[in-house]
Formats: structure tokens, C-alpha cells, sequence
């Protein structure tokens, strides 16, 4: 178990809006190809930069549904990822990378990165993965460009977004008084840390996704702490959501309280078991039905103790009426472990972005679907009773 203070870096706040930029021709530029192996991106004709770097790029599909999204990959050989950036420019390894659309006002998010250094890797000597999430906020063409540091673009595709039926996660807040949870709780639980520390209830506005921040580095043939690493040819890229459950990583259903309702995630490797508000969304069914959220909306936030386990207790003060059910119904939930954080789906507006290594362990972690029968919690049957 890992505890302490870890250096995460945080993007904060949507700084600038600017008109989204055209691409420039994308016949004129390389296409850039869709991958879904490492040796799909293995086998693609590198391009050289400055200083002896070169990079392949991939991306997990051309099309998607709107509020979703793809991966843009980038695989680098000599280079050495940066440590700290306050780049507004989106990254993906050493490349700049743009995304604009005719349909979608483009936000610009003037963020500032930092990673923990755990040392260990001589990156310029491995070949090393830099994953980046490109979300489709609305429907329509999406440009995406990538440039070199200070040069020429490289490499275009363009993401068709298209309207489609989609379950969408939504995130986790602190629970309040007007959840039924009392002031004393509303503190980090650091003397169990099987418990997520303060109680949670569901935001149940702005669907969300995983935050692949395209600056994590991911060896994908090297040394690592004397040991070499080696991804296989077949071996499928990370997917911005997995398909398939992680069978190592497991939901069950806990103790149930007069307010709330416990889930317990078990996991084979560690995770974060701080701020689960943080690190999990969920998507809700309401008798086999999904449920939908509505707009995303700003929020306010703060920084808590860190610390990684094996096992993580969830309190959730459930109201049944916070996802348009009703006490009887029968509720499925699922959950999503994102290790960087999330962002919402709809809107560039501020959200949950964090940077810091994995330890190996695959960053996002789809558990199976567990159900349960919704009550009336005891908070709302004392209001009604006034």
C-alpha cells in the first residue's frame, strides 16, 4: 500500500476561449492511420523530429458517437518526457496537438502538468507510448492536427461524430446535509482507507469520460527498474473505455445504511482508494433502463490525502429520485476507474485531471455490473414527514 503526499498536477480552470481554428488541408498531410495493436503502431513508418526523436502516430477510430470519443496515440524512440508543463497548447508526447470543429465553439484549457518522477527509466533508450483522449463534444467533423515542438504538422485525421443511443458515465460529489449525511463525516476518512473518505452522492448532470492525458509515459520496450518491458505485437493499445470487464477487478455489494447504499471495488494491483469522486464514474440502469444526465455544470473542489490499496469501500447516499427512479425500482450500476481523473463530455468546462504513474497497472478499469432494489432513504421519508 502506497500513502503520502504524491506530486498529481491538477488542470484547473478554462482560461481562454478562442474561435476554433481551421486544419490545415488534410489531403496536403499525412493521414494519420488507425491502429489497434502495438503492432499495428509498431509497423508504421516513423517521423523524425528535432534532436533525434521519432514518432508514430495512431488513432482508435475515425468514428464515434457525440459525447464520446477516440485515443490518439503516439509512440516516441529518443525522447525524454517532460517533467512539469504549462503548455495551453494539448499535448500528446512532444507533439502539439489540435482539435477543432464547426459545430463546437473551441475552448482552450490553459493547464499546468506535473508528474511524479520515480526515476528507475532511461526513456530516450525505450520506446514509450503517449496516449491522448480526443472527445467528440457534439455532433459533426472534428479536425485533429499534430505538430512537431515549434514545427510543421505531421499528421491529420478527421472524427466523424455521429448521433447515436449511448450510456454515458456520470461522476460522484460529496454528500451534504440535504443527502442525509451528517457535518462530522464530511472529512477524509484517513484511519480506514478501505472507506473513500467523505460520503458521496451522484451528479446526476455531465456525462463524463476518462482523462488520458497524453503526457504520461507508457514503456512500451525498455528497461524499467532493471527489468525489461515488452508489449507484444497482438497485444491490443489501451481503449479510451474498455470493452470487457476487468475480471481482477471486481464490485460487490456492501452493508446497506438507512441513508445509503456500500459498494466495495476489489482490485488484484492497487488504486486510488482516495477521493473515488476523483477517480470513478458510474453509469446507472433504472429497471434495465440507462439513465441519462442532463448538462454538465461547473463545480467547486478541493485537494485531499492520498493513498493507494487493494480494496475500497464506496458510501453513496442514494436517491433514487437523483437518476428519475423511484423506491422499488430495480437499479444496475457499474463502475469506472480512472486513475487521471475525468473529463465531462459535453462541455470543456473545469474537471478532474491528475498525473501520476500507474506502477504498471492498466489506468482505466471497467468492474462488472452489479443490482440492487432502491429505497425511499430515511432523509427524504423525514422531510416528507414534516
Amino acid at each position: 500500500m502506497r500513502r503520502g503526499t504524491v506530486k498529481r498536477g491538477i488542470a484547473l480552470t478554462v482560461a481562454l476561449v478562442v474561435c476554433g481554428a481551421g486544419a490545415a488541408d488534410d489531403k496536403a498531410l499525412a493521414a494519420i492511420p488507425v491502429v489497434a495493436t502495438y503492432g499495428d503502431l509498431l509497423a508504421l513508418t516513423p517521423t523524425k523530429l528535432e534532436g533525434g526523436v521519432t514518432v508514430r502516430l495512431g488513432i482508435e477510430a475515425k468514428e464515434c458517437r457525440a459525447l464520446c470519443g477516440v485515443l490518439l496515440y503516439c509512440l516516441t524512440e529518443g525522447y525524454e518526457p517532460q517533467r512539469e508543463s504549462r503548455d495551453v497548447e494539448y499535448r500528446c508526447g512532444p507533439l502539439r496537438v489540435h482539435v477543432a470543429s464547426d459545430v463546437f465553439r473551441k475552448e482552450k484549457v490553459r493547464s499546468m502538468h506535473g508528474r511524479q518522477d520515480t526515476g528507475g527509466v532511461d526513456y530516450k533508450k525505450c520506446k514509450v507510448l503517449f496516449v491522448k483522449s480526443i472527445i467528440a463534444r457534439a455532433e459533426g467533423s472534428w479536425r485533429i492536427t499534430a505538430a512537431a515542438p515549434n514545427g510543421p504538422v505531421i499528421g491529420s485525421a478527421t472524427l466523424e461524430a455521429k448521433k447515436a443511443e449511448y450510456h454515458p458515465w456520470v461522476s460522484f460529489r460529496w454528500a451534504d446535509a440535504d443527502d442525509g449525511a451528517e457535518p462530522a463525516e464530511l472529512v477524509e476518512a484517513d484511519d480506514d482507507e478501505t472507506a473513500g473518505g467523505s460520503p458521496l452522492a451522484i451528479r446526476s448532470k455531465g456525462p463524463a469520460l476518462p482523462h488520458w492525458d497524453g503526457m504520461m509515459p507508457f514503456v512500451v520496450e525498455g528497461t524499467v527498474d532493471g527489468r525489461q518491458v515488452r508489449h507484444e505485437a497482438s497485444e491490443k493499445l489501451p481503449a479510451l473505455v474498455p470493452a470487457d470487464p476487468n475480471p481482477a477487478f471486481k464490485l460487490t455489494l456492501g452493508k446497506r445504511e438507512a441513508n445509503s447504499e456500500t459498494f466495495v471495488v476489489t482490485g488484484e494491483t492497487e488504486f486510488y482508494t482516495c477521493r473515488p469522486d476523483w477517480h470513478f464514474l458510474a453509469r446507472w440502469w433504472v429497471n434495465g433502463k440507462p439513465f441519462v444526465p442532463g448538462p454538465s455544470e461547473p463545480f467547486g473542489d478541493q485537494n485531499g490525502a492520498v493513498h493507494t490499496g487493494k480494496k475500497l469501500r464506496l458510501e453513496v447516499y442514494f436517491d433514487p429520485a437523483s437518476i428519475g427512479a423511484k423506491a422499488g425500482d430495480t437499479i444496475g450500476v457499474q463502475l469506472l476507474y480512472c486513475h487521471w481523473g475525468w473529463s465531462f463530455a459535453d462541455k470543456e468546462l473545469e474537471a478532474v485531471r491528475l498525473l501520476a504513474e500507474t506502477h504498471g497497472a492498466a489506468p482505466v478499469r471497467l468492474t462488472n455490473r452489479v443490482e440492487f432494489v432502491a429505497r425511499q432513504p430515511a432523509a427524504a421519508q423525514r422531510k416528507e414527514g414534516r
